[in-house]
This record gives structure tokens, sequence and C-alpha cells, in this order.
């Protein structure tokens, strides 16, 4: 750009007043970041041709570049207006009005000759300035194309969705767009060359390291990669054989970068050992103690904490005899009750008492709040044991 702008003050000096000039020496002013100056180029030259596609694209630019973007809108709006074909005209319009401007956009597309093309190319430069808002209207621009442009626009959509979850982070669901798509997306001209390592990368990503650098063509670079993840999650078992896999690609050109990963999986081998088994996750999982009997539920003697279904319950105690809180000899055995303030037995029914003796459904126990009503079950909370 500094040999344009030299090339620019060159031709106005041979031949001043040239208005191509100042459109070129525009559109050199904002690539090198002074949209001031590239403002008043553009002045000079719709002064002497008027408004143009081109020169609307670089008017729009540098406004963008002053903070001005709904003046930037109007300006990239005046460039489609003149030249409704201009890809870069809609990209900046995107850009300076947003992902609100979507229907807006998909009318000018419909509009284009080659919609597919155009949305491609607003795709890429969503991409390559991570612009994910953009981004992820430009996947809905695409899922709502017509049939024909939608069918033109072939793998490009899936790619850029998958790289829409590559951007968000979200490695599992790129993933799986990779691999619905993966015979298009090896062979699309739009998408072949960067297909295998975006891929690979992404399952090195969501947890599938072997598989990732079986599918990175730079063996060295996904090496490294997968091993710094391994050696990070202490997975010494998966690392050596990632070891494997590169020797068997590399020959001796790497040997010193895998002793280097040798030695970090032996001495997680070391640290595991020193630990000892109860560090693996299989160790951890069985040293958990076995959940508790629910402490709500009438259980009987021998059956470990379990309800026998279908066992009767001990004899209840006739009204008038024994202790309270026992029964006869050798017609039942002690039933511990301990509830809160109301407990539902089934059988028994509702209890007000700490420690009592069973009853008769509709007997009255002791003093007036223990009373009875049968057919209902224990409260939540309650702890009543045989």
């Amino acid at each position: 750009h500094a040999e344009a702008l030299a090339a620019a003050d060159q031709a106005d000096a041979t031949k001043p007043g040239t208005a191509t000039v100042d459109l070129i020496r525009a559109a050199s002013l904002n690539a090198t970041d002074r949209p001031a100056d590239a403002l008043a180029a553009v002045d000079r030259y719709e002064r002497e041709v008027g408004p143009e596609g081109p020169s609307c694209l670089q008017r729009g630019e540098a406004l963008l570049a002053l903070a001005r973007p709904a003046d930037a809108a109007a300006a990239f709006r005046a460039g489609l207006d003149d030249s409704p074909q201009s890809a870069d005209n809609l990209w900046g319009l995107f850009r300076a009005a947003g992902p609100a401007s979507a229907p807006e956009v998909r009318d000018r597309l419909a509009a284009m000759r080659d919609p597919a093309t155009a949305l491609r190319a607003i795709g890429n430069l969503s991409l390559k300035r991570r612009r994910t808002d953009l981004l992820a209207a430009a996947v809905d621009l695409a899922d709502g194309l017509d049939p024909g442009p939608a069918a033109a626009m072939g793998v490009a959509t899936e790619y850029f969705r998958a790289e829409l979850h590559i951007v968000r982070h979200e490695w599992p669901q790129a993933v799986a767009v990779f691999e619905r798509h993966a015979d298009r997306l090896a062979t699309d001209p739009f998408s072949r060359a960067s297909f295998p390592t975006e891929y690979g990368v992404s399952l090195m990503m969501a947890g599938r390291v072997l598989d990732g650098y079986r599918h990175q063509p730079d063996k060295a670079a996904a090496f490294a990669q997968g091993a710094d993840r391994l050696a990070a999650a202490g997975d010494a078992a998966t690392l050596d054989a990632l070891i494997a896999l590169h020797a068997a690609d590399d020959g001796a050109g790497q040997d010193a970068a895998r002793a280097k990963y040798r030695a970090v999986a032996a001495d997680l081998r070391r640290r595991a050992a020193q630990a000892g088994p109860a560090t693996t996750p299989a160790a951890k999982q069985a040293a958990v103690p076995a959940a508790k009997p629910a402490a709500n539920r009438l259980t009987a003697p021998g059956t470990g904490g379990q309800v026998r279904r279908g066992v009767p319950p001990p004899p209840l105690l006739p009204p008038g005899t024994g202790r309270r809180g026992e029964a006869p000899e050798g017609e039942g055995e002690r039933l511990r009750v301990n509830v809160g303030p109301v407990c539902r037995v089934p059988q028994l029914g509702v209890i007000r008492s700490r420690s009592i003796a069973p009853a008769t459904p509709g007997h009255r126990l002791g003093s007036s709040p223990n009373t009875v009503e049968p057919g209902v079950v224990p409260r939540q909370g309650s702890d009543v044991v045989a």
C-alpha cells in the first residue's frame, strides 16, 4: 500500500486532478489505517465523478473506521444501489448494520446473479475477522436460501456451521458437522484445503487425541498439540500410544520430541504409583461408599434395611395391655418410632409422639394428640424402623 500511495502521488504530480488517482489513494489510505485522509480522497473523487459502487465502498470503510456505523451503512447501501452485484458493499452493510440487517441482506442477495458466491464471501470475511455474530447470521442466511442458490452454495454452509462451533469452542458439535459431511468437505474446492486440519484439531479438542492426530496433515504440529493435552490430563497410556503413532509416521526425524514426552509419560506413571491405585478414575469410583438405605421406610427385621413386601407386620399391642413401646411377649418385637410432630404410617395412621406403642386402626393412644388415622403413608423425613 505504501507503493500504491507513492504511485498515486507520482501520477498526481504528472497529471493533477485525475479522479481515479484519488480513488486509488482512498483505498490505500483505508488499508493503512488513515480513514480521515481516505474520506477526504473519496470526497475529491465524488466531486469529479459522483458516487459509484467503488467510491461508496471506500467511503463506508472510512466511516466504519471512524466509528460512524450509521453513516457507513448508508454509504454501503448507496454502493449496492449503484452496483447490485457488489459482494464487498454487501459485506460492508452487514458489518455496519449488524445481524439486524439480515432481512435486507437476504433481499439483496436474492437480487444477485450469484448469491451463493456472495454469501461465501460474506462467510469467509466473517470467519477471517472472527465476527461470530456475523458468521452465525451468515449461516442463518444460507439456511434460508432458495433451493437453487442453496444447492450452489454447496457444502460451504456446513463448513461455516462447523467453523462457527469452533469459534465458540463447541468442539463435539464441530466434530459432528465435519463427520456428517466429511466426504464432501474433503473433496469440495471450497473446503478441501483446510478441512483435514480443522477436523483434526476439533477431534483433539473434543478429547479424541489419537483420531485428531491421524487426520491432521502436519504431523509434527499435531503430535506436539496432542502430547501437551495428554500430559496436562495425566493420561500416560494414550500418550504412549501417540508417541508410537508418531514414531511410525516420522521415523527418526523427531526423536528428541518423542524422548521428551516418553519422559513425561514415565513421570506420570511414577506419580500414579506413588499416589496409589485410588488415584485412578475406576478406583475413585469404587472407593465411594454405598448409599445407606432410605431412613423413611418401614423395614422388617433381618432384611438388611429393606422393606419386605407382602410380609405382614408384627402383632399389635391390644388396647390396655403391656408397657408403652412394647408388644406382649412372644407376639411381636419392639417397634421404635422416631418421628417428627406428625408421622403417617401404613396400617398405623397418624402418630403424634416420639416413642409409642403400635395401635389398632382407630384406637386412641394415651392422651389427646396421639390420634390414629388408618391407611396413610409416612411423611418424607420420618424415621421408622423395626
